[in-house]
């Protein structure tokens, strides 16, 4: 029999806050770099997880090594999730970059900048 929705729904915020307790404790992290847990989405059956995390780091290289970084700790998430969750299976872990949220910091900089720009065209008019 399929999971209820609210139970899933309930599910999946018990996963994202334990996997992200994992993810300070045992994901060895570069320097500057940071991971937040943004989403999960459980399957019906509970075998499999998508975890949405959004890596925050200064450059390109040490986002890299970030993400290489949690899926090395994968083994030791799904056991910590074991341990500290009562689930008849504990998923399988996958996780997805999401950038959405330095796109939209991206975004923010340029209205940002455009903002200053008009207001520095406007006091030179007057």
């Amino acid at each position: 029999m399929p999971i209820k929705l609210d139970r899933l729904e309930r599910v999946n915020q018990a996963l994202k806050r334990v996997i992200g307790e994992a993810i300070e404790k045992f994901a060895l992290l570069p320097a500057g770099a940071f991971v937040s847990v943004l989403d999960v989405t459980t399957s019906s059956d509970l075998r499999n997880a998508n975890v949405s995390v959004s890596i925050f780091a200064p450059d390109k290289e040490k986002k890299n090594a970030a993400f290489t970084a949690l899926l090395d700790a994968r083994g030791e998430i799904q056991s910590f999730i074991n341990k500290h969750l009562a689930f008849k299976y504990t998923p399988r872990l996958h996780f997805r970059s999401d950038d959405r949220i330095a796109e939209g910091d991206r975004v923010l900089a340029l209205l940002n900048s455009l903002e200053a720009e008009e207001s520095g065209k406007n006091e030179s008019e007057s």
